[in-house]
């Protein structure tokens, strides 16, 4: 290296560490604004009422339905277990009402000893 070169060199230093600084303090700069911004963006958003959903279509509707199902047959399976004891207690009240008319003579006579 020739002398002139080092002195080129030399100089040059000075403006390569403010370029280097300047990199760095753009980069800060950059994610200070994108931190800004999405914490103005989050604040907004707290402040603002949230716009519900439409839940009519989707998963959840599903799982709903199928909880309605489910209750559906549950209820179905009780009033079918009620008409079949209802049923059960008409044919025992049925078979009571015939034996009575079959042997109607019995208590028409009492026997009283002494």
């Amino acid at each position: 290296m020739n002398p002139i070169d080092l002195q080129t060199n030399f100089s040059q230093l000075g403006q390569v560490g403010k370029i280097q600084a300047n990199a760095k303090d753009g980069q800060d700069l950059k994610e200070s604004q994108i931190n800004s911004n999405v914490q103005t963006q989050s604040d907004k958003e707290a402040k603002d009422v949230p716009v519900t959903k439409d839940i009519s279509e989707g998963p959840g509707k599903v799982k709903d339905e199928e909880k309605e199902k489910k209750k559906q047959k549950g209820k179905e399976l009780r009033e079918d277990k009620e008409n079949y004891k209802e049923s059960d207690k008409e044919k025992e009240e049925l078979n009571l009402n015939k034996n009575n008319i079959k042997d109607s003579k019995i208590g028409s006579n009492i026997d009283i000893f002494l």
